[in-house]
Parts: C-alpha cells; structure tokens; sequence
C-alpha cells in the first residue's frame, strides 16, 4: 500500500519504537527464529567436531546435492532487509530474498541493501515485486521472478515470512496469495542444518525435529490492543485488521495443515513526545486514514489524557511522569503480536 512507500521514502517506518535495533527489536528476533526453526550458532569447537565427522564419511549423490544447497526463506514486505538481516545473523544455512514492491534501487543510506536478485549473496536480497503475484498460475507462457530467479537462481524457497504485512492484502485475494505461496514450496524441505543432525549421532544439536513451517504469519490482534490510540483509530484498525479466525480459514482453504498460533506481550514504555511524533509521522497504515489536522486534535487529545494522568497521580507510584514537560511523560502499554504458524 502506499503508505509504506511513503515510509520508505521518509525512514519513518524503521525510525519507529517498534522497528529500531534494540531490545524490543532482540526480543522479536528470537520470538521468530524460534518458530522458524532457524539454528543459533554453535561454538568452534563443536564446528570443527562436525566438520571432522563430515570429512569422515563420503555423502550420497542426493546429500550432495542438498549440502551446496542453503534453505531459503522469502520476506514478504520485508522493506529495507535489516529485520532479514539480523533474523540469519551468524547463519550460514540460511538465506532471505526479500520481496517487497516499494524497495528503493539506490540507498545509500544503508550498506544492507544488495543489488536485486544477487544469487551470490550469503545474506539478503531483493527482489522488486508484490505479493500479489502469487495470484497468478506460472506457466511456461507466464514467467516471472518465482521462476527465472528464485526457482533458477536459488534453487526454489522453503518457508515464508509475512511480518506485519498480512493486513495490507485484500480480503478477497488472502486465499489465493497464500495458496501461490505453497504451491510454490520445495517439495523437499530439508535443509544444509537438518542433514547434518541427521547424519550425526553424537551432535548436541541433532534432536529430533520436524519439519519445520511453511509458513510464518506476525500480525496483531483485531481488537484486543494496548496501544495509546483515540477511539476512531481503534475503529480503522479493527476494520482493516483481520481477525486470527479469518487467518485460520484463509489457510485452511489455501491447503495448509498443522496451524498453531499464540500472541506473545511485550510490555513497552516510551515518552509521550515520541510517540506523538510517530503518529504524525503515519509509522502504521492506520494514520495515513487521517488529515494532518484529524492527527493533530488527536494527538493533542492523547496528549491532554496523559498530562491529566500525570497531575491526578498522587500515590507516588509512577516516578517517571514527574517531569515538567512532555519528554518526561512515560506512556506504558503492552505490544501483542501474533505468531502463527502452518
């Protein structure tokens, strides 16, 4: 939507609380890594131990050829790639292609950025496209990046991930991206990690793993929020959020199995300027539903709710809305993400 090539264009969107490095930011990696399956690094020694054992044993054509093969992830509506980044940070199994229509070809802002569709890249690329284009039936007649650069170049994907961008496809098209999404999967979903614990009996890593997800939704809740919102914000949110239920059944139809979620808390804290500066800057698709002149009374309403609580608060319980001006008011609230997986 076009309020995330805005963000692109201004940084607001990656100058947000909720998108800057830090411990939030730790937090969300973790969460995903998790539900990814994404191994953590090992120690040296434990390396050398495996790569002794690997020069031991002379693999099978087949291990061959899923040995030079990485597992690949697509993030979709990845944007600038530093979440991509630092989600496969010390992986060398992994790689992400982030596919996203808004990417900006020249940044020189950032050093993460790699030129679209590099195969060569042990990191993060980018390819320029919508998810909409899972809509449409590849065929010999109809090709386009899914085969001539992530089936050529990478060999196919393995997983995807939709972080916070799930909200911006249409209802009516939900079913179909996610049903291009997993008929585009690997039919063998094994990766360089999962052969490796398999081949070694001995390794502290080989546990029995399943097969790991297809797919990685993170979204937010449709109602049940925490945010320092005014009532018609609450409202445009709630309309264009969809609810974990439609979710379940969207993948359903689409063919997926094995759907678990949960929603994970964070407790969050931030001064009042901050976030006042956050939504005027429209760091969610939620604002850009807003005049400048509808955010500034609405702002100035959150703005007088906070200052009244802050006065009206005499048990001593909140020393850090002592302050005399806006930068010393602390709004405290609680992030609830959503994490499913099929």
């Amino acid at each position: 939507s076009s309020h995330y090539e805005n963000h692109s264009k201004e940084e607001s969107y990656e100058d947000a609380y909720f998108y800057e490095p830090g411990e939030y930011m730790e937090h969300l990696i973790n969460l995903c890594r998790t539900r990814l399956q994404i191994q953590i690094p090992i120690s040296q020694e434990k390396a050398d131990q495996k790569q002794i054992r690997k020069r031991e044993r002379e693999p099978s054509d087949q291990e061959e050829q899923i040995l030079i093969r990485k597992r690949c992830i697509l993030d979709i509506g990845g944007g600038t790639g530093n979440f991509a980044k630092e989600l496969i940070h010390q992986n060398d199994n992994s790689r992400i292609v982030v596919i996203d229509p808004f990417l900006i070809g020249d940044n020189n802002n950032t050093d993460n950025y790699i030129d679209y569709s590099n195969p060569g890249s042990d990191i993060v690329s980018f390819i320029k496209a919508p998810a909409e284009d899972f809509l449409i039936s590849q065929s010999s007649e109809n090709l386009d990046w899914r085969t001539t650069i992530i089936n050529h170049k990478y060999d196919g994907y393995d997983q995807i991930l939709l972080k916070e961008v799930i909200h911006h496809f249409q209802k009516k098209d939900r079913v179909g991206i996610f049903r291009g999404m997993k008929g585009g999967l690997r039919k063998q979903q094994q990766s360089t990690e999962e052969l490796k614990t398999k081949s070694t009996t001995t390794d502290s890593q080989s546990q029995s793993q399943s097969q790991y997800p297809s797919i990685l939704i993170i979204t937010r809740p449709q109602i049940e929020i925490d945010y320092p919102l005014w009532s018609d914000a609450k409202e445009v949110w709630k309309q264009n959020q969809p609810s974990i239920a439609d979710i379940q059944q969207d993948l359903m139809e689409a063919g997926y199995t094995n759907i678990k979620w949960t929603v994970e808390s964070y407790p969050c804290s931030i001064t009042l300027n901050r976030w006042i500066e956050m939504i005027q800057s429209r760091f969610w698709s939620t604002f850009s539903n807003f005049s400048d002149l509808e955010l500034e009374d609405a702002c100035n309403e959150i703005s007088a709710k906070a200052k009244k609580a802050k006065t009206t608060n005499g048990n001593g319980n909140n020393d850090d809305n002592n302050g005399n001006d806006d930068n010393d008011i602390i709004l405290r609230f609680e992030d609830r993400l959503i994490f499913l997986t099929a």
